[in-house]
C-alpha cells in the first residue's frame, strides 16, 4: 500500500494507503513525500472528470491561488465559494495554466488558527501569504492564498484572501479560515 496523496498518472488526489487510483484506475506506485502532488499544466491535460458530475472536472488548485474546478459546458474555471468575487476589472473570469491535486483535508500539516497564527511567522511588519482553508463542508472550494492582515478597525488581525482586489475595503476581502500551512511550491516558469 502506498502513503501517495496523487495519483502519478491522472493527478487525482487519492485516499492514504490506497493502491488503486478511484478516478483512473491506475495502480498506485511508491510514496510521494510531501503534502503537494505536482502542477501540471492545463496545456498537457486537464483534471480528472469528477465522477458525480460528468460535466466538471475534480476540484484543483489552481495557479490563480484558489481551488477551483472547470466546468466543461461553461467553458471556464469556477469557484462555489467565491464566485463572482473573483472576477475583477483586469481578469473578467478565472484563468489557470497550471493546477494540481488538492491536499487532502486530513494531512498534518494543516494547522488549526487555534492553535498557531502564522502572525508569528511575520518580519517586518509585512504580511505573508499562506494557504488558507475552511475545514468542513466546504473544504474544496475554501482554499485559497491568504493572510493575515491589521487595520485601525480590527483589534485583531484578520484574514484575507485575494478576492475582490477591485475594493479598497478590508471587509471585501475577508474571509473565514480554520486552517492554514505553507503555499505550494509556484509553478514552473513558461
Amino acid at each position: 500500500m502506498s502513503d501517495n496523496t496523487t495519483c502519478q498518472h491522472c493527478g487525482a488526489p487519492i485516499e492514504p494507503n490506497s493502491s488503486i487510483c478511484p478516478y483512473c484506475g491506475s495502480t498506485v506506485a511508491a510514496a510521494q513525500s510531501g503534502p503537494f502532488g505536482k502542477w501540471v499544466a492545463v496545456s498537457d491535460r486537464m483534471p480528472p472528470i469528477d465522477p458525480s458530475d460528468p460535466g466538471k472536472t475534480i476540484v484543483v488548485f489552481i495557479d490563480a491561488c484558489v481551488s477551483a474546478y472547470y466546468d466543461l459546458k461553461k467553458r471556464k474555471w469556477i469557484n462555489d465559494m467565491y464566485g463572482d468575487k473573483l472576477s475583477y476589472k483586469r481578469l473578467p473570469q478565472l484563468i489557470a495554466d497550471y493546477w494540481m491535486p488538492l491536499p487532502p483535508s486530513t494531512l498534518p500539516e494543516w494547522v488549526s488558527i487555534k492553535d498557531y497564527s502564522p502572525e508569528a511567522l511575520v518580519k517586518d511588519a509585512c504580511s505573508i501569504f499562506v494557504l488558507a482553508c475552511r475545514k468542513g463542508p466546504h473544504y474544496e472550494s475554501s482554499l485559497t492564498m491568504a493572510q493575515i492582515d491589521y487595520d485601525i478597525t480590527h483589534e485583531e488581525g484578520v484574514w484575507t484572501g485575494l478576492i475582490n482586489l477591485d475594493s479598497d475595503n478590508i471587509e471585501d476581502q475577508m474571509i473565514d479560515v480554520t486552517h492554514w500551512m505553507p503555499m505550494p511550491p509556484d509553478p514552473p516558469k513558461k
